[in-house]
């Protein structure tokens, strides 16, 4: 328990390594050496395991999990933050990067990203304060393909405890499409988003033409 506390501390003090918490002079942190040893961490943290590694299946069987390795960890937190926390209206789907370069077949690449390598989230969070409700990790293209496109299933998943509540929604163009916001209409829940203007059933009329600033048009 101490060394998860400790991880949660470093998470909210970012220092640059591991090892400048335990540093003396100017930046030294007198908590971190109180608590353990600097090598009793390193040891904890390099051996720490969730799992046993001769209960994993080989891929193709129906229980099969690239995220194995985490013991269902992932599941536990996501639910237990929609739990304990009620979100004010105004909620917002995007995706978010764990930097890192591990040998994991889902690590993916995104130039735009200010960390462009790492582990892709889909993450619902409440708007005003950030909060995170739930979470998704990306673990690549899935078998069983969703019936409405990949952003149409993580929009519904993510949104799963927070439908037919009049709760607003705020999404990207990676999201938004006509279908997409009819299907969160009818569930008591209305969107907002940009939208590219290549998705089905975008009307005409909006590609046509050049607005004016400070003009605009509606449908």
């Amino acid at each position: 328990m101490a060394f998860f506390g400790m991880v949660v501390a470093m998470g909210l003090a970012r220092l640059p390594c591991y090892d400048d918490y335990w540093a003396r002079g100017i930046m030294r942190m007198p908590w971190f050496a109180s608590i353990m040893f600097r090598k009793r961490f390193r040891d904890i943290l390099r051996y720490f395991h969730l799992v046993d590694n001769r209960k994993n299946v080989e891929k193709g069987h129906p229980n099969y999990s690239k995220l194995f390795k985490l013991g269902g960890l992932e599941e536990k937190l996501s639910k237990t933050f929609s739990d304990m926390y009620h979100p004010g209206q105004n909620l917002s789907i995007d995706e978010q990067m764990i930097g890192m370069k591990s040998r994991v077949g889902f690590i993916q690449y995104m130039p735009k990203k200010p960390k462009k390598f790492g582990v892709k989230v889909w993450a619902c969070c409440e708007a005003e304060s950030s909060f995170c409700l739930k979470f998704q990790i990306y673990t690549g293209a899935s078998d069983t393909g969703a019936e409405h496109g990949l952003s149409h299933r993580v929009v519904f998943d993510l949104m799963e405890n927070y439908l037919d509540r009049n709760y607003h929604l705020f999404i990207d163009n990676f999201y938004t499409s006509l279908n997409l916001i009819k299907s969160l209409k009818d569930r008591q829940t209305y969107a907002c988003g940009t939208i590219r203007t290549n998705r089905g059933e975008f009307p005409k009329r909006f590609k046509e033409g050049k607005l004016d600033i400070g003009k605009s048009m509606y449908i």
